[in-house]
Order: C-alpha cells, then structure tokens, then sequence
C-alpha cells in the first residue's frame, strides 16, 4: 500500500468526499476516497490506461428480486 493510501483523510478531503458523494449517490465511496487522495501523477496514469482500453472492467453486480447475480459490465 502506498504511502499516500494510508492514514486519515483530512477535513478537506472529508468535505471533498461528502461533496462527490452528494453529486453522484450511486458512487462507490472506496473509489471517491481514492480519487481524492491520489497524487496527480496516479490519477494521469489510470486515466491513460483507461483510455488505452489497458484496464479490464469488473463485473458488475447487479440486484434482482432480493438474490445478487455477477454479468459481466461489457456484454451487448
């Protein structure tokens, strides 16, 4: 784990996290909580990587009728 992964958020980064949160209920807040601590740097690498179709999606986890089926996040 890298150094910037650890330790508590500051108040800032708390308020930023609440802020996202409220923008988009639907986010995963691990993921807000990343964004907001990752160096620039990071951030560039993975959105290049994205972008270059580099990282592989996860399955998606999809809720019906009580029970949680996996379907992978890129059939059509």
């Amino acid at each position: 784990m890298s150094s910037w992964q650890k330790g508590e958020l500051t108040n800032l980064q708390i308020k930023q996290v609440e802020k996202l949160m409220e923008l988009n209920p639907d986010a995963d807040q691990l993921f807000i909580e990343t964004v907001i601590r990752a160096p620039p740097e990071y951030l560039a690498e993975v959105v290049r990587k994205h972008k270059a179709g580099e990282i592989k999606n996860e399955p998606e986890i999809e809720v019906i009728k009580g029970s949680m089926t996996v379907e992978e996040s890129n059939k059509e």
